[in-house]
């Protein structure tokens, strides 16, 4: 271990050992307010983003459906790319309600599908996009 990170870790034990609340209420409250601001405003955030974000991408999905047939494969991965978003919207509920509470309040095997699901959208989007740059036309 090299002496910077033992300086490093050193510090950071030191700035957790030092916040004394008996001595200095008003630090208590601080970090009171904003977890308790945070439990409110994160959920109603996600909450919004649900809502909305599956909207659009329904549409965009129903409108590749029924009035735009797929013509090229930038519409393929536009298509591929609304759907992702939508599975990563369901996931939002899940996460606002675990900020709410402060603990995951569901079924060990639904945090796993959760997360397993959230895992592969990140990367299927991040690819997808990718695919979307690499295929569009030079100017």
């Amino acid at each position: 271990m090299s002496e910077e990170s033992g300086s490093y870790l050193d510090a950071y034990d030191d700035y957790n050992a030092t916040a004394d609340y008996a001595a200095d209420p008003t630090l208590l409250c601080v970090l009171k307010d904003v977890r308790d601001f945070s439990r409110l405003f994160v959920p109603i955030t996600y909450s919004l983003i649900c809502v909305f974000g599956l909207l659009g991408n329904v549409l965009v999905v129903l409108t590749f459906a029924f009035y735009k047939k797929a013509k090229s494969m930038t519409d393929v991965y536009l298509l591929n790319m609304a759907l992702a978003d939508i599975l990563f919207v369901l996931t939002l509920p899940f996460w606002a309600v675990t900020h709410a509470t402060g603990q995951w309040v569901f079924s060990s095997a639904l945090c796993k599908l959760v997360r397993g699901v959230y895992a592969v959208n990140f990367h299927c989007g991040m690819l997808l996009l990718a695919c979307i740059t690499t295929r569009r036309p030079s100017p």
